[in-house]
Formats: C-alpha cells, structure tokens, sequence
C-alpha cells in the first residue's frame, strides 16, 4: 500500500471520528422549568431504574437565537388537510414554551438546543 493511500485511510478514519463525535443527543418528556432571561430550559424525561418505578432524569438545555421550536395541536375546525381539529405544525417563539408542555428536545453534546418540539392536545 502506498504512502499516499495509507494517508488517504487515516484522513477518512479522523474525519468518521470527528463526525461520530458531533452526535445529537434527543430528550422527551415534560418541560419542567423556563428560563428564557438565563436561555434555561430543563425537561424531565422518564426512563429505565432498578425498580419497577421509572426513574425522572432531569437535562438542561440552552435556548439560543438559532434553536428552532415548532408547536404540534390541534387546529380549530377545519384543517389545511380538510380534516376537522387535525393535528398541525407551526414556528413559534421560545416564550412561547410553557411549563407543563410535553415537548422533545434535539441538543448538541454542549447542551444548545438545535430544535424543541412541543406537543399540545388541545386546541390552538
């Protein structure tokens, strides 16, 4: 194998661990504090314990300018589907958060949240 080709391998190798590095990390569960003066958003998500109780991990996540967060509800009436109180997507802002919201959360391994995604039954 020739020096070129060995350093062509080691060139991929790096960039496949750099980008296996950069891995988003998702949360689900119910938001449990806002802060939007500290940027602040903590979700409790339940998972797996010892016991047959689920275990609540709490993660805190940066809202910043560029984090994107979408607002999943029903639509009143009719929908743009032609369905009657479907459910639909739409941009809002991140004092629109609310405590209470169940939403999941895709953050980078720093904690910035990239985007939230909440989910309200009710009509909006």
């Amino acid at each position: 194998m020739s020096g070129r080709a060995v350093a062509m391998l080691v060139g991929v190798a790096v960039v496949a661990l750099a980008s296996a590095g950069q891995a988003q990390l998702r949360y689900s569960g119910r938001i449990v504090s806002v802060e939007l003066d500290a940027r602040r958003l903590v979700i409790e998500e339940l998972g797996p314990s010892a016991s047959e109780a689920p275990a609540a991990v709490q993660h805190a996540v940066t809202v910043t300018a560029d984090t994107r967060v979408q607002l999943i509800g029903r639509a009143r009436g009719i929908g743009p589907g032609g369905w009657d109180g479907e459910y639909t997507a739409r941009s809002v802002r991140p004092g629109d958060i609310r405590r209470g919201d169940f939403a999941t959360v895709v953050s980078s391994p720093s904690g910035e949240a990239e985007e939230i995604v909440i989910v309200r039954g009710g009509l909006e």
